[in-house]
């Protein structure tokens, strides 16, 4: 996935990979996409794994392939996705009230977030975790409410002063401000140095 993706604590199982994330309640699901995921398959590998018990058994399904400018969401059961499009309109798309899967490719969205929830998320580079939903691509889920929000924020840098090489992506970013974060606890002074 590009950009920075949260998620937000749940019962669902959200797995994150280089190029697609899923969400499903089915944690055996979660299971079985897990090694495709995290080797880089493509939505429509994930979704051939999905289906193989067949369609009547396969479960909710929410899967997000980011792939240079589109992004393609396939739905399946009641995860509701929200994408947010360049011109700031906030596309929604779910697998409620079909029988099969809702697909949709967006060209150029700026992010999205399924099943947003109020708060804080937790980043995630690669994985698999609890979760009640996610956000992807810089979108917070205050963002994704109303349709014509502010254009979203950019995140600014932290300073390395020297403490570290900054790596290139967002991943680069996110492991230089977690350097820097150790850097400066280990030259605050400590309680126990200052109390004699």
């Amino acid at each position: 996935m590009t950009g920075m993706v949260q998620y937000f604590p749940g019962a669902s199982t959200l797995i994150v990979g280089p190029a697609v994330a899923a969400l499903t309640t089915d944690a055996e699901l979660g299971k079985r996409l897990w090694p495709l995921i995290s080797r880089g398959a493509t939505g429509s590998a994930v979704l051939e794994e999905a289906l193989r018990n067949g369609l009547v058994r396969t479960p909710d399904l929410m899967v997000i392939e980011v792939c240079e400018s589109q992004t393609r969401v396939v739905a399946r059961g009641a995860h509701n996705a929200h994408l947010r499009a360049p011109d700031g309109n906030l596309h929604t798309c779910n697998g409620a009230d079909v029988s099969t899967w809702t697909e949709r490719v967006f060209e150029d969205a700026l992010g999205g977030t399924v099943d947003a929830q109020a708060g804080p998320g937790l980043p995630i580079v690669i994985g698999m975790v609890l979760a009640g939903g996610f956000a992807w691509g810089g979108d917070s889920p205050a963002e994704m409410t109303s349709p014509a929000a502010a254009p979203l924020p950019t995140v600014a840098a932290l300073p390395s002063k020297g403490l570290v090489r900054p790596m290139p992506g967002w991943f680069g970013e996110v492991a230089q401000a977690m350097k820097v974060s150790n850097s400066m606890m280990r030259l605050a002074p400590s309680s126990a140095s200052s109390s004699s």
